[in-house]
């Protein structure tokens, strides 16, 4: 019902919150020291957060209504980061006491503060599992930015993930089945998921939102980029509006690609398409690609103003204006440059 935030609209960074609607923004922590990095309590009386009133980094927290702010760690290092066990017993934190930074853990009240981690390595972004069970976390004792895991009592502590490019910002799925991560693998930051195992790595966000760059190789040698729009392109919202007045589409034909993730001469990942096939419907593409083995199936368009998947019409969006000035597609014709549409109630 209601989310915390970090906001510097006061002049520094303060904690806020509001109800889930935007509605009752207010002002929690309120004075001249940085206050961020929100943390609620699983039953919803407490924010956790991290301030320097002291004069360095520490962990406070606070009753949900700003109430009653105080220290839970309190030293000359920087204590950050601090996460909530499920039960509410215990926050997990990171903190550079020893030296580098380490993830300890301490009672709700601060009381029986212990490092978990304890090594020469950086750890932190600790995320606590659904059950309790075990703390995973990035670390860079490997030398560079891995996902790890531990028991919650720091033993059995082992890598997830274990490649060359930087895996950070983890996030468990409710049943804690899942993993959710960043990392820059495939040449930039993209949200990749996995099996709480460490299994079944995969990237979700494909390099970008709505279209990846991919190459070819022609006939007569050496390969070329081509822009490929995926399927979430045309169901955004905007581009619905503006290319399809929010009316239905039923695509003509829907071209699949598959690709091959190569590395270029100069250490670069790039995607090499190997094969293209059309369709006569959406639902061929998608049952050609449910039967192929490998993930390296997309289904594309290569004209923004075509769309290759279904569109329902959208509802309460009438298009109000239209410039007379236009642009030239081919295959479409002359399109608007300027369009507006207003949102319709019943």
């Amino acid at each position: 019902t209601k989310i915390a935030f970090v906001s510097d609209r006061d002049g520094n960074r303060e904690i806020y919150v509001m109800n889930a609607d935007g509605s009752a923004q207010g002002n929690l922590t309120n004075n001249t020291a940085v206050d961020d990095q929100p943390a609620w309590s699983p039953d919803g009386t407490k924010i956790a957060f991290t301030s320097n009133r002291d004069g360095n980094r520490e962990i406070y927290v606070m009753n949900a209504d700003g109430s009653a702010q105080g220290n839970l760690t309190n030293n000359t290092a920087a204590d950050s980061q601090p996460t909530w066990s499920p039960d509410g017993t215990k926050i997990a934190f990171a903190s550079d006491r020893d030296g580098n930074r380490e993830i300890y853990v301490m009672d709700a009240d601060g009381s029986a503060q212990g490092n978990l981690t304890n090594n020469t390595a950086f750890d932190g972004q600790p995320a606590w599992s659904p059950d309790g069970t075990k703390i995973a976390f990035a670390s860079n004792h490997d030398g560079n930015w891995e996902i790890c895991i531990m028991d919650a009592d720091g033993s059995a502590q082992g890598n997830l993930t274990n490649n060359t490019a930087v895996d950070i910002q983890l996030a468990w799925s409710p049943d804690g089945t899942k993993i959710a991560f960043v990392s820059d693998r495939d040449g930039n930051r993209e949200i990749y998921v996995m099996d709480a195992d460490g299994s079944a790595q995969g990237n979700l966000t494909k390099s970008g939102e709505f279209y990846d760059i991919y190459h070819y190789q022609p006939q007569e040698g050496g390969l070329e980029e081509v822009t490929l729009f995926s399927p979430e392109y045309y169901r955004s919202l905007v581009v619905r509006l503006y290319n399809f007045d929010g009316r239905e589409v039923i695509p003509q034909s829907s071209t699949v690609i598959s690709y091959q993730e190569r590395i270029s001469r100069e250490g670069k990942p790039y995607k090499e398409i190997t094969s293209a096939q059309s369709f006569s419907s959406y639902e061929e593409a998608e049952a050609y690609i449910s039967s192929q083995e490998s993930n390296n199936y997309e289904i594309v368009g290569t004209n923004p103003f075509i769309s290759p998947v279904p569109l329902e019409a959208l509802e309460h969006y009438k298009l109000i204006y239209s410039s007379a000035s236009s642009i030239m597609q081919p295959d479409v014709g002359a399109i608007s440059e300027v369009k507006i549409f207003e949102y319709i109630r019943d």
